[in-house]
Formats: C-alpha cells, structure tokens, sequence
C-alpha cells in the first residue's frame, strides 16, 4: 500500500490528523490519484454521501466502476475540501496513552480528527482523551468501547468514560447511551462505568437523568450514583466517600483490603467512667458476644451495637464512617445499666447480643432492633420490645405496635425489604413480619426450629434467602402468603453449618456470605453457592459474623468487622 492509499484509508475511517489532511489534499491533485480513485477505492454511497456527486445507483463495492470523468474530478478536486467540512468533524483526540484504535481497528494517535459516526477503542492499559467542538470533554478509560460517537449521542459499549459536558438547552442534550440504560445531560461533570451486568453512573457536579431501558429514570444530582442493571431500577444515593474512594480504587476483584487504623476500640468510653457497665469482658464484647450490626446507607456506615449476657452490658451505639474511615460512638452508654430488664431507668433499652435481630428501614431513616440476650438475663427470653433508633433526632423509640408480636429469643434473624416497606422476622415460633408504616406485626407461618440463621433479600426477585444449620431456605414476598420453602443448593456445604455474615449485591446479582474463610457467592437463578479464596482476610468472630457484614452500594463492595481490636475490613466480588 503506497502513501496516497494509506491516507485515502484514513479518511475514510475519520482518523486523519491536520497534518495528513495537508498531506492528503497535495497528493489529491496528481494524475496518480485520479487513477486510483476511479479504479480503486471507495465506495459509490461514499461518494454521494461525503462529496454530494450525483451518481447512479450501483451495488456497494470498494470500486467506482463505471463513474463519469467528471465525477472522477469532482473526487480529485474536492476530496480535501470535504474532509474541512465542520459538519463532519465533531471532535479531536488531544490525548493517546497505549494502542487506541477507530471501531475498525486503524490506529488513533494525538491530534486525530473524529466524524459522526465513528467508534473508539481502548486497549487494556490505554487512555484517551476527546474534545468536542462545543468544549466537552470525554476521557476514555482502559478497556472501553465507544460504538459510535455524534455531537448529541455517545453509545458506549463497555469500560470506564468520564466526561464534563458543556452547559447545553433542555431541548438538545448529550446522550451516552449503554446496553442497559442512557443517561441525559444538560451539562454537567459525571463518570459512566459500563460493565458486563450493569452501568454506574456518578455526578460530581450538575444533574443527569439515568433510565433503564424500559424502565424507571432516577435524577442523579452532584455528589450522589446510581446503577443501572436488568431488573434493577436506578436510584440516586450519596457518591463514594473520597477518603474511602482512594483507598478502594486499587482493589481488584475478589481481593480483600484492611482499612488502616480502624480499630473500634479508640471509640469506646472510657472503662474508669462508666464502671458498672464493663461485667465480664468490656467493650469487646460489642463485636464477640453474638452481635450483629446495620449499613446506614444514608450515611454510609457500618454501625454496630451488641453485648448483653454476663459479658458487657454498654447499650451505646458505633458507627464506623466511610467519609474519613473512623468509627464514632453515636449514643452514650447508660451509666446505671439496669440489669436482668428490657428498659433501662432513662428509657433507653437494654445492652444485649444482638445476634441477627437488627435491620436498617432505608424509608424511614431508622434502625429495627429486638429480641436478643439481655445483659444478666440468663434465660436469653423476653427481649420483646419493639425498638427503632431514630438516626436524626439520635434518640430511642419503643414503638408500642399492634398485632401479633413475635416471643422473640436469643438466636432470631430479620431483614428489611424496600419493596414492602417491612422488616421481616424468623424466630423458633415462626414468620413474622412488621409493618414499619401502619406500627403492626402480622405473623405468616407456625415454624418451630428456625433458630441461629442469617437473612437476605433478594430485592431484584421479591425473596428472603435463609441460611444456617446446614440448610437453605427461600420466602417468596410477593405471594399472596409468604412462606418458608426448602431450597436444596449445591456447593454450599460448609459454608451453610456456620453463623455467617449475607447479603444481597444487586450489580453482580449474587447472595454473598462469609463466615470465615473463603467468600461464597449464590447465584439465585441456579441454586449454586461459588467459593471464593482471597489472601488478606481477617480471622473470623468465633461466635458468628451476623449483620456486621454488609453490601455498600457507594463502593459496591463488602464492609466486615470481626473484633474491637481488628482493622475493618473491605472485600470486593468477582463480577
């Protein structure tokens, strides 16, 4: 392939920079060229679409066979006014780092200019960087898949593009189109992440409306996500922590990372303070008498609160915050602890194990809590209060419900369902579940036997998964009864006779739980449990991990804390 040819080539996959075009507009007025192009290399629709001749209809070919003379001349003459055209160029390549090619592979290099219609490629180590006419700027991270690129609409197949959009009218927006939804901008800074099962969006300044394709839209404002996935509508919550972000940003799939200096004891109070709370262990009982904890997405943090039995009976809350990776103590302990009861004397409840008996209501911004073993109540009953904590006003509610309320006892487990607005709860008598909004219990099922298990909730699919003592069961919440069905899984054995942490990740459409060991990960439309190994994690709570594992939707990853005196963890799932 001669000079003129490979210029010619260029052209027309849009790829030409300012200075071939120079090259390329010289050449086009040899004889040489005048030749080639009538015996050689475009397409007759090329012609009539890039140099207005008007010309006969013939089937597509690379050959102009058959052209008149002067159709040949117009080619020759004006080929390089037509590549000046502003309609044609929409953008530049300021920026190349590694093996960047067009959508048919010819090779992109600084300074080309990019036509409507064309795709951009990254290869696994590569970078780009685009600049529209109209002053956006999209930056294309490694591995990423831009089907086609016009001045309104970006298609983007896969891999990481984060873009700053010039101020545009509300009639004429930039659209970056994904295969499972789009997101509309008037102007704005944002970050898409497109991967195999679902698309994440994240604003750091302006607003963008992100749809599922035949699904719900989510407004995503400055410093808030959402994603975007088959069976998954978008919601906007608060962005990644950007202490948090930095340290996460290197963790690869099925990795585990220690947070630096997060042990929860620096939060505690002080022992010589509140003396009559510190019975046989102290505070780190908070975390290894059987004690479960919540994730408070609305402010991203894991918060813990356990004890109880003969072993600590502090009734104070800790939250650790994802903003600057810290733990806090959100409430005081109550300094005279009333021993053996439910209510303490300033109404606050009791210190107790916690077990699974704890769960975040998203909706109204407060944590579920009862049941449990009570400090200095050996028989591990009664704990029957209906409690939530009000994270605004940081104080204790006994809600007082109706209904039939659960006996409840030291080994129960629950989990909130958005779709319900209900938190669900097992114990050794049965199902139940709390109406969060109407304040009433309602009991489905007489099951006796259900202790020491942990819940999660397949939102994506309207089901409670339970495990524990060896086996699986499933509820399914949108029949018309909800009740317990046996749900034999395979590959799951081991993982299914400890006292493990579970949860639901929507983006990888996995249940996901650890007790210690490998991670396991189910996979809700076959039934089988995958084993994943990762160096780094920490050594399991001996009496169980509960609810102190938890999804972070921000950093679509694993939150876990085993001990007062251990760094919280992160793990991150294959996807």
């Amino acid at each position: 392939m001669n000079r003129l040819q490979e210029l010619l080539l260029r052209w027309q996959d849009g790829v030409l920079t300012p200075g071939e075009s120079d090259e390329l507009a010289g050449l086009l007025e040899s004889a040489e060229a005048r030749e080639l192009l009538v015996d050689d290399f475009f397409t007759i629709q090329t012609l009539r679409e890039g140099l207005g001749a008007a010309v006969a209809e013939r089937p597509r070919s690379r050959r102009w066979i058959g052209l008149t003379a002067a159709a040949v001349l117009v080619a020759a003459a004006g080929a390089f006014f037509f590549l000046q055209r502003p309609a044609a160029a929409i953008a530049h390549v300021t920026d190349v780092r590694g093996d960047v090619v067009s959508i048919k592979g010819v090779p992109i290099t600084a300074g080309t200019t990019l036509l409507a219609g064309q795709g951009v490629k990254t290869a696994a180590a590569a970078a780009a960087t685009i600049q529209f006419l109209d002053g956006t700027r999209v930056d294309l991270g490694a591995d990423t898949t831009l089907d086609r690129i016009d001045s309104k609409r970006i298609s983007i197949a896969r891999g990481t593009t984060t873009a700053v959009v010039r101020p545009r009218p509300e009639d004429d927006p930039m659209v970056f189109v994904t295969p499972h939804g789009q997101a509309t901008v008037l102007g704005t800074s944002l970050r898409l992440v497109v991967e195999k099962r679902a698309t994440r969006l994240d604003v750091s300044e302006g607003k963008v409306r992100l749809e599922r394709l035949a699904g719900k839209t989510a407004l995503v404002e400055a410093g808030h996500f959402a994603v975007v996935a088959e069976g998954l509508d978008p919601v906007a919550r608060r962005s990644v922590p950007a202490k948090a972000a930095e340290l996460l940003r290197s963790m690869r799939p099925n990795s585990w990372l220690a947070a630096p200096e997060t042990r929860l004891r620096t939060a505690a109070p002080d022992p010589v303070q509140y003396p009559k709370i510190q019975l046989v262990s102290g505070v780190k009982s908070v975390i290894s008498a059987w004690s479960g904890g919540i994730y408070d997405t609305g402010r991203d943090r894991l918060v813990v609160w356990g004890g109880g039995a003969t072993t600590y009976a502090g009734n104070e809350l800790y939250g650790f915050r994802l903003d600057d990776l810290t733990w806090e103590r959100i409430t005081e302990p109550t300094a005279d602890p009333a021993l053996g009861k439910q209510i303490n004397n300033d109404g606050t409840p009791a210190c107790r194990g916690t077990y699974n008996g704890l769960a975040y209501v998203a909706h109204a911004d407060r944590m579920f809590a009862t049941g449990g073993a009570i400090a200095a109540n050996a028989g591990n009953v009664g704990a029957d209060i209906t409690w939530m904590f009000d994270f605004q006003s940081r104080r204790w509610i006994d809600m007082k419900p109706a209904g039939s309320r659960p006996q409840t006892q030291a080994m129960n487990c629950c989990a909130a369902d958005p779709a319900t607005r209900k938190v669900w709860w097992l114990d050794g008598t049965g199902l139940f579940s709390y109406d969060v909004d109407a304040n009433r219990w309602t009991k489905h099922t007489q099951d006796a036997g259900f202790l020491d298990r942990t819940m999660a909730i397949d939102t994506k699919r309207g089901r409670i998964i339970v495990v524990g003592a060896g086996e699986v069961h499933t509820i399914d919440l949108r029949a018309a009864s909800p009740t317990l069905q046996p749900w034999k899984t395979t590959g799951g054995d081991a993982f299914l006779k400890g006292r493990p942490g579970l949860d639901y990740d929507p983006v990888a459409d996995r249940i996901v739980g650890w007790a210690g060991g490998p991670v396991y990960s189910l996979d809700p439309n076959t039934g089988v449990w995958t084993a994943q190994n990762a160096p780094g994690a920490p050594k399991p709570t001996e009496s169980g991990i509960y609810g102190r594992w938890r999804y972070v939707p921000s950093l679509e990853a694993f939150v876990v804390v085993t001990d007062v005196d251990e760094n919280v963890h992160f793990y991150r799932a294959s996807r």
